[in-house]
């Protein structure tokens, strides 16, 4: 349409290391994928200093990982192998919730 004006937000993001995308926000990308030995593993990287609560299970409830991390855009968290007894990677739920962490500068007086 003539004058129509749109906006929009992009974020570039440097998420080499974590692979194909699965899922991700503008705080968190995340990759995860199934071993040979029927264990999984993910990669979770944050875009600025966050701390995270992770947890990885399936449609029943059965939590595989629970753990609560703090990462920021130089540590990616990536857990090799977590044994999700077989279970399906359809049939599991992530979920990472984060909160900022304050930042560490000294304020000016």
């Amino acid at each position: 349409m003539p004058y129509e004006e749109k906006r929009f937000t992009q974020y570039f993001m440097p998420y080499q290391e974590v692979g194909v995308v699965k899922n991700a926000s503008k705080d968190l990308v995340f990759n995860i994928d199934k071993s040979e030995d029927g264990t999984v593993w993910f990669k979770l990287f944050a875009t600025s200093k966050q701390h995270v609560h992770v947890v990885l299970k399936n449609d029943n409830g059965t939590v595989y990982y629970d753990k609560e991390v703090d990462l920021d855009p130089s540590h990616l968290l990536f857990e090799e192998r977590v044994d999700v007894e077989g279970a399906r990677l359809n049939e599991l739920t992530f979920n990472a919730e984060s909160t900022p962490t304050p930042s560490e500068s000294t304020p000016i007086s």
